[in-house]
C-alpha cells in the first residue's frame, strides 16, 4: 500500500442528515452500500472533500467505498440514526 495515501474521513459518524467526506484528492468514485452490500448509492469524485445528502436513507449501517485513481479501495463504515 501506499504510505502516504491521504486519510479519508467522514463526519460527522453517526449522522442523520448530510455527512462531509474528507481526503478525496485522488479518488475516483464513491459507492454507497447497506449493511447487506447493495448499493444505495454512487457518486463520481469531483472535489477533495464532498458532502452527501442520507437524510431519506432508512437508519442503519452503511458502508462508503472509496474507489482511489491508482486502483486501490478504502471502506470507511457510517451509521445513519
Amino acid at each position: 500500500g501506499n504510505v502516504n495515501a491521504t486519510m479519508v474521513a467522514v463526519l460527522p459518524n453517526p449522522a442523520s442528515s448530510k455527512v462531509t467526506v474528507t481526503g478525496l484528492g485522488n479518488a475516483k468514485q464513491l459507492v454507497l452500500t447497506n449493511a447487506a452490500g447493495a448499493i444505495v448509492k454512487r457518486y463520481n469524485v469531483t472535489a477533495p472533500q464532498m458532502e452527501l445528502n442520507i437524510a431519506s436513507l432508512p437508519d442503519g449501517m452503511y458502508v462508503i467505498r472509496i474507489l482511489q485513481s491508482d486502483g486501490s479501495t478504502q471502506v470507511l463504515k457510517l451509521m445513519k440514526r
